[in-house]
């Protein structure tokens, strides 16, 4: 209403006003999803702007908005062509030499601060810094989106090293939350690898999130995604976090942080479902957040929470074929087709797992070879920003491997199975509630394929009572169906279809009613 007491005239008059003004109306158009009529309040401003300062503003809402709507890039792009601008170069080739040299820096500087005494770090007093701090954050979530994971890393590093240097602001807790989480997921890209350090990697990540609370908490919410959405898991409860998840969406939402709040949304429905929260449940909470993201125009995220729509409508008989992510949401082979990589291959994900319980063992490990093939062609060695979609993908490539490997002596399927347990060994010692269950169960697999059938016997029955003593419904339902499958081939048809009937009750409690159907 103000603007429309204003004219043309008055960006010559009332310079002032009418720049907030401008820019007040571009944001609010933003956050309620109105793309259109966004863009040309902003080509208005930097049109009108006097100097570089005054487009900042400008520059903010537009990189937002452009990772908000799948172009990354294009955000990337931009915030570089800022950070020059206002002194903070990058190098015009990011390779992973650079990033573990950044890497090193950044080590060395941390080497003589304890992770506790991160909190008493100064406050940042330059103004120019924090400046920087605000597009290099913009820079982190726009490069990772982009799959861009040398420069996400040496963004990280940067932002770290200048809050180690010249005092925290509120882009410092993202900082160290990111640091936290490139030890836990182990690199960057596929030619930049490092060791693995999930201790260390949560320490830095518990460090950030407690910095986080020196600062306002709108601008800690970054943080609070980061941490939740990646880190957590590896030692708390995977149902501890959806909570948190959930009240990081709301305050988002609050913030008018539109990006945030659509991430927290995917993150939480997507834990709900590996933690097996009730999928009819979960489909009519799904299906209202779909909505909002699509009215809210958060394409890039809402892309890829169809994908875990699809799996709930294909768990529960709403698809013409359950054993195919394929259906009214989404259509694996479009992906393909599209060539939208970064969804192939988290779709792949899925269908590793939805092929297994379907009892199609060689096209779980067909997607399986089709993701690591996507990964490594067309996104770089891509690393999932939830890592629990690695962990899930694991544990169901190697029930494939072992299923399969009781009728084959195929080297590759033993070695890919015992992949499976040695990584499942590492995370349940790190967080037995998340992962011991499914490591019994993969025991129990390798035990039946052996032939040491009282291993077998015992690894099945811890297997269902951990997971479902953990609220892991869907995966205790699992591991009875495996019982049955044990004791049915070795003659035990009494234990057999005691397996069988838990096996039915634990699938019809998940909602899984296409599994109990069939």
């Amino acid at each position: 209403a103000g603007r429309g007491l204003l004219d043309e005239d008055d960006w010559t008059r009332n310079y002032d006003l009418m720049h907030d003004l401008t820019n007040s109306c571009a944001e609010m158009e933003y956050t309620a999803g109105d793309i259109a009529s966004m863009k040309p309040l902003l080509n208005d401003s930097l049109g009108h702007s006097i100097s570089f300062d005054d487009k900042i503003r400008c520059y903010i809402t537009l990189v937002s908005s452009l990772s908000a709507n799948d172009r990354p890039k294009d955000a990337v792009k931009i915030i570089l062509e800022v950070l020059e601008r206002i002194g903070e170069t990058f190098p015009s080739t990011v390779d992973p030499a650079t990033v573990l040299d950044g890497l090193q820096e950044t080590q060395k500087v941390l080497e003589d601060t304890p992770i506790d005494s991160l909190k008493s770090l100064p406050e940042m007093k330059d103004k120019q810094k924090a400046l920087e701090m605000r597009f290099l954050n913009k820079l982190l979530i726009s490069s990772f989106m982009a799959s861009m994971h040398d420069l996400t890393a040496l963004t990280m590093f940067r932002m770290v090293r200048i809050s180690m240097v010249h005092g925290l602001c509120s882009e410092s807790p993202s900082a160290f939350v990111s640091y936290g989480y490139f030890l836990c997921s182990g690199g960057a890209s596929k030619g930049c690898v490092v060791h693995h350090d999930i201790e260390e990697g949560y320490r830095y990540g518990k460090a950030g999130m407690a910095l986080a609370k020196r600062f306002d908490p709108r601008q800690s919410i970054r943080a609070s995604v980061i941490f939740y959405g990646s880190i957590a898991f590896y030692k708390e409860p995977l149902q501890a976090v959806i909570e948190p998840l959930e009240a990081t969406y709301e305050a988002s939402m609050m913030a008018g942080d539109l990006y945030s709040a659509a991430f927290c949304s995917f993150l939480a429905f997507q834990y709900s479902l590996f933690c097996g929260k009730n999928l009819e449940d979960l489909l009519r909470k799904m299906t209202r957040s779909i909505e909002s993201l699509g009215e809210h125009k958060q394409t890039a995220i809402l892309a890829h929470q169809v994908i875990d729509e699809q799996c709930v409508l294909n768990l529960t008989g709403r698809s013409d074929d359950p054993t195919k992510l394929k259906g009214e949401s989404v259509d694996i082979d479009v992906l393909e087709a599209k060539r939208l990589w970064r969804l192939v291959s988290l779709a792949c994900s899925y269908q590793v797992g939805i092929s297994y319980l379907y009892g199609k063992y060689e096209m779980a490990l067909q997607y399986a070879e089709k993701k690591k093939d996507t990964d490594e062609k067309h996104l770089h060695g891509f690393r999932e920003f939830s890592r629990w979609v690695r962990c899930a993908y694991v544990f169901y490539d190697g029930l494939a491997s072992l299923a399969l490997s009781r009728t084959s002596s195929d080297p590759k399927l033993i070695q890919r199975s015992q992949d499976a347990i040695d990584s499942m060994k590492t995370w349940a010692k790190l967080a037995p509630w998340n992962f011991e269950h499914k490591l019994e169960l993969l025991l129990a697999e390798q035990a039946f394929a052996a032939g040491n059938y009282d291993a077998a016997f015992r690894s099945y029955g811890n297997g269902v009572n951990l997971a479902e003593k953990r609220g892991f419904v869907n995966e205790a339902a699992v591991a009875a169906e495996c019982a049955f499958i044990f004791f049915k081939e070795r003659g035990d048809y009494g234990l057999a279809e005691v397996y069988r009937s838990r096996a039915v009750e634990l699938y019809g409690k998940w909602g899984a009613t296409a599994k109990v159907t069939r």
